[in-house]
């Protein structure tokens, strides 16, 4: 995510060409929807032994989870929102 990445307006694809970039996509796309599945699944663990046992310890683990989740998706999908209002200036 650090990399700058320079977009080209003027390019011109085949479907070919679109069809290799949805492949890229999905290929990268779907082991990291199925990382978040099993951090929401953690989760879920963590606030259904809570609730079982109120524990203090798994209370404080399913609290900084839960904050540490929040904070990871804000970062990783506010990027897609700065380049939106990016282009948006553009056109």
């Amino acid at each position: 995510m650090g990399q700058k990445m320079k977009i080209d307006f003027n390019t011109k694809k085949t479907e070919a060409d679109w069809q290799r970039v949805l492949d890229d996509f999905w290929i990268k796309a779907t082991p990291r929807w199925f990382e978040w599945l099993g951090w929401m699944l953690i989760l879920g663990a963590f606030s259904f032994l809570n609730k079982l046992t109120q524990n203090m310890i798994l209370n404080i683990a399913y609290g900084f989870s839960y904050v540490a989740l929040f904070f990871y998706l804000q970062s990783f999908f506010s990027l897609w929102i700065y380049m939106d209002f990016l282009l948006s200036l553009m056109s």
